[in-house]
C-alpha cells in the first residue's frame, strides 16, 4: 500500500472521532447489487470491474482541466475512500476518481454510494498536487440535496483539517448537480476534500460521480499548517416553537403552526408524515379554542409521498392524521400544529385534503383560499427550507401558489421579481421549482394523487427570516387566473428543532 493511499485510510478512521454522527454501530452485509433500492429505482445491473475509473487525471471537457492564464489549476481526485461502500465494484468509492462518467439522474453504478442510505456517511478523495483551494465542484447524479458538509484536508496532517463554510447543498437542488462550493479564506496547502452526506430524511441514495478541486497550486513546505484542534460534537439546538396540550394529556413544544381559513360546514383531513425518524403530533384548534389531536393513526399508516424537496417518503404507523368538520357559522381560521412525541428535531410533510377553488375565492392579486405560515424561531434553526405545494385533484384546475404583503398584494423583489409560482419547473415560479409529474401525494382511502405539469410549487429559503425574529408568510392558493376551478391537495415540507 503507498504512503499516500494510508494517509487517506488514516483520514478517514480520524474522521470517525471527529464527527459523531459517522458512528452507525455493526453495518449488515450489502445487499446484491440488483436488490438495492428496488423498490424506487428498479433492478440494478451487476457491476463489473470495467466501471471503476482508475487514478489517472485526464484533460477533460467542460469543468476541470489544465491550468488556466491566471495560475489556477482545476482537477480530478486520483484516491479515495469513504466511511462505506455498496459495493467493491460498483458504487465504491473509486468511482468518484476522474473526469464525470456517468450520465444523467438516475442510479448508476459508475458513482460512489454507501452501504446503508444513513446520515453521516462520508467520501475522502485526494488530488495529485496541493493547492490553496478557491472552489470545490461535486458532481452528484442521484439524490441531491444531502450533502451536510464539505471539508478540506492536508494528507500530511492527518489531524488538521478545516470545513468550508456554507458548504452544504441546498435541498430541492436540480438533479444531476454540480454542486459548487466557493473557499475563502484558507491559506492552508490542501490535497484532500472529505465530503459528508446526510441520506436518512430522503430514506434513498446520495451518489457521487467525481470532485473537482480547483485552486492556486503551491509547495506545502512553504505553508504552516493550522494548529491541531480538538472538535466540540454538535449539539442539538433547542428552541422552542408552539407549546401545546392534547385532551388526552400528550404534549408537546416544539410545534409549526400553519393557520388556514375554512369554510363552515366543510370537510377536511389533515396527515402530518414524518421524514426519517421523526415523529409527529397534529393539533387542529378552531377559533373558539376547540382542540383535537393525533398521534400514530392507523388510517394515516399508509400514507406516502414524493416530493421534490423530501424524496421517497414510505408509509409508516406513526403518522399523524386527523379528520374534522369545520363547525364555525361563517369563515374562519383553523390552526394545524404540528409537533413531535417528546418534542424531537425533525422533518414533516403535511396534507390537507379537502380544499377547492371556487368562484368565491374572489379574483385579482389577492384572491384565493389563505394560508397563514407562522414561522417561529424552531422552524428558522431547523434549517428546513419553507416548501409549499398545491397538487390539483381535478385535471382542469390549473393551480397557483402567491405569496402576498399586509396589503393583499403578491410580493416582488427589488429587480420586480413576483414570489409566486403558476407551473413548477418553469420561469413562472420563484425560486427553485421543478415539473411536479414524477411526483406524487396520498389521499384518503388508500388513493395516490400523482402532481402534474401545471401544478405549482414555492420554495423560499431559510435565512430569509432569523431565528430572533421569525416571521410569517401569507400565501394565497388560487387558480392562474382565477381561470380555474376544483378540488385540489396542500401540502408543506418544515422542519424543526428539539423542545427544552
Amino acid at each position: 500500500m503507498s504512503r499516500t493511499i494510508s494517509r487517506t485510510i488514516v483520514m478517514c478512521l480520524l474522521l470517525i472521532a471527529v464527527i459523531p454522527v459517522l458512528a452507525q454501530g455493526d453495518r449488515p452485509d450489502p445487499t446484491p447489487a440488483a436488490t438495492k433500492n428496488t423498490s424506487i429505482q428498479g433492478d440494478r445491473p451487476e457491476p463489473t470491474p470495467a466501471t471503476n475509473k482508475g487514478g489517472t487525471i485526464p484533460n477533460p471537457t467542460g469543468p476541470g482541466g489544465p491550468t488556466s492564464n491566471t495560475g489556477i489549476i482545476r482537477q480530478w481526485a486520483i484516491e479515495a475512500a469513504a466511511s462505506t461502500e455498496y459495493s467493491a465494484e460498483g458504487w465504491s468509492a473509486n468511482q468518484a476518481l476522474g473526469a464525470p462518467d456517468s450520465s444523467g439522474c438516475r442510479d448508476q453504478a459508475t458513482a460512489w454510494a454507501s452501504l446503508e442510505a444513513n446520515d453521516g456517511e462520508y467520501l475522502v478523495v485526494r488530488f495529485e498536487q496541493f493547492v490553496l483551494p478557491t472552489q470545490i465542484n461535486v458532481h452528484v447524479v442521484h439524490n441531491t440535496g444531502t450533502i451536510a458538509n464539505v471539508l478540506v484536508a492536508n494528507s500530511n496532517f492527518t489531524d488538521r483539517f478545516i470545513s468550508v463554510p456554507n458548504s452544504a447543498e441546498g435541498r430541492g437542488s436540480p438533479c444531476p448537480n454540480i454542486h459548487s462550493v466557493n473557499v475563502t479564506g484558507i491559506d492552508f496547502a490542501v490535497d484532500s476534500v472529505i465530503i459528508v452526506v446526510n441520506q436518512a430524511a430522503s430514506g434513498n441514495w446520495t451518489e457521487i460521480d467525481a470532485v473537482e478541486l480547483v485552486g492556486v497550486p503551491v509547495d506545502p513546505s512553504q505553508i504552516t499548517p493550522p494548529p491541531a484542534t480538538t472538535p466540540v460534537p454538535p449539539q442539538p439546538t433547542t428552541v422552542l416553537g408552539l407549546s401545546v396540550t392534547c385532551p388526552d394529556g400528550i404534549a408537546f413544544n416544539n410545534g409549526v403552526e400553519v393557520v388556514v381559513n375554512m369554510r363552515p360546514g366543510f370537510s377536511y383531513t389533515a396527515t402530518a408524515i414524518g421524514i426519517g425518524d421523526f415523529d409527529p403530533i397534529i393539533a387542529v384548534s378552531d377559533e373558539n379554542g376547540n382542540i383535537l389531536c393525533n398521534d400514530d393513526d392507523a388510517n394515516g399508516a399508509n400514507y406516502i409521498a414524493n416530493l421534490p424537496t423530501t424524496g421517497p417518503i414510505g408509509p409508516s404507523n406513526r403518522t399523524a392524521h386527523k379528520p374534522f368538520t369545520y363547525s364555525g357559522s361563517e369563515l374562519g381560521n383553523v390552526s394545524f400544529i404540528v409537533g413531535s412525541f417528546g418534542s424531537t428535531a425533525g422533518e414533516f410533510v403535511l396534507l390537507i385534503e379537502g380544499l377547492a377553488v371556487t368562484r368565491a375565492d374572489g379574483s385579482g392579486e389577492g384572491a384565493g383560499d389563505p394560508f397563514l405560515i407562522n414561522v417561529t424561531p424552531n422552524m428558522v434553526a431547523s434549517g428546513v427550507d419553507y416548501t409549499s405545494y398545491m397538487i390539483a385533484v381535478t385535471n382542469a384546475l390549473d393551480t397557483m401558489i402567491t405569496a402576498v404583503d399586509a396589503n393583499n398584494t403578491i410580493i416582488r423583489l427589488s429587480d420586480g421579481t413576483a414570489v409566486m409560482c403558476d407551473d413548477a419547473g418553469t420561469t413562472n415560479c420563484f425560486g427553485l421549482s421543478e415539473d411536479l409529474t414524477p411526483y406524487y401525494v396520498s389521499r384518503e382511502n388508500g388513493r395516490t394523487l400523482g402532481g402534474g405539469r401545471y401544478d405549482s410549487m414555492l420554495h423560499i429559503p431559510n435565512d430569509t427570516f432569523t431565528v430572533e425574529d421569525g416571521g410569517i408568510i401569507n400565501y394565497r392558493f388560487t387558480s392562474s387566473g382565477q381561470n380555474t376551478l376544483g378540488d385540489y391537495v396542500a401540502a408543506f415540507h418544515f422542519g424543526t428543532t428539539a423542545g427544552q
